[in-house]
């Protein structure tokens, strides 16, 4: 299960456009969590943005830190889900 393979809490960048919504692609967040997997837009993250907290689809982030244990895992889910 990808959850059980990021580590909380990791630095991300917005990296898809957001219908709607106060998150803009390009903004900096700081994912806190996996929430639940939604059938359309799979698993869906916890960040934060400022002192605000939102929902967000996890294949709609980029890892900031390349040399993260999570980059890789982030990254190849972020393949499959474009993918499937």
């Amino acid at each position: 299960n990808l959850s059980n393979r990021l580590t909380f809490l990791f630095e991300a960048t917005v990296d898809e456009y957001q219908e709607g919504g106060p998150l803009r692609s390009g903004d900096e967040i700081r994912v806190t969590s996996i929430v639940f997997v939604d059938c359309l837009y799979g698993f869906i993250a916890t960040v934060r943005h400022g002192r605000t907290t939102r929902e967000i689809p996890l294949a709609d982030l980029e890892p900031l830190d390349e040399a993260s244990d999570n980059y890789l895992p982030l990254r190849a889910y972020r393949v499959w889900f474009a993918n499937q």
